[in-house]
């Protein structure tokens, strides 16, 4: 039986074509039965019911999520359990023949109000994300969509843009 990950690239795949345009792929992975959660600048996110996950396609290159993904891969299962349960539990799942990355991720509740910061956001991850972009050259971009929940944990999604 084929998991929830292998029906999704199956379903990207068959779709992947330069004629199609971004506006055709989501639609027909609408058709497809995936749900489109949202979708930004550089990508959109994917689910169906009863799937544990949701994939991100990554539609141009995003040399912000590219070093943020590469750094949770090296430094990740190395954290203290106390800062690991701040970031998400990712898995990049290759490249389609078009050069769009996907990612599987594990499904977390999103900010109930993006417009307002809860103070351990504001407080910690600001001014971690400030510092981690000084380090490696990336814009600190942590606003209420590139956060999440993980029951009351605060989970870091895409903190640079």
């Amino acid at each position: 039986m084929k998991t929830h990950s292998d029906l999704f690239l199956d379903d990207l795949v068959a779709l992947d074509s330069p004629s199609l345009g971004w506006t055709g792929v989501v639609n027909r992975l609408e058709k497809r039965g995936w749900k489109n959660l949202g979708s930004g600048w550089y990508s959109a996110v994917f689910t169906r019911d009863g799937c544990p996950y949701v994939f991100k396609i990554v539609l141009r290159p995003d040399p912000n999520y590219d070093a943020y993904t590469s750094w949770l891969e090296r430094v990740g299962c190395r954290m203290v359990p106390r800062l690991r349960k701040h970031f998400p539990a990712i898995k990049c799942l290759g490249k389609t023949r078009h050069d769009h990355v996907v990612y599987r991720l594990e499904k977390l509740r999103p900010s109930k109000d993006p417009t307002v910061h809860p103070r351990e956001v504001r407080d910690r991850w600001d001014p971690w994300a400030r510092r981690m972009g000084r380090r490696f050259n990336l814009h600190a971009d942590l606003h209420g969509r590139n956060y999440m929940f993980r029951g009351g944990t605060v989970v870091l999604t895409d903190p640079f843009g």
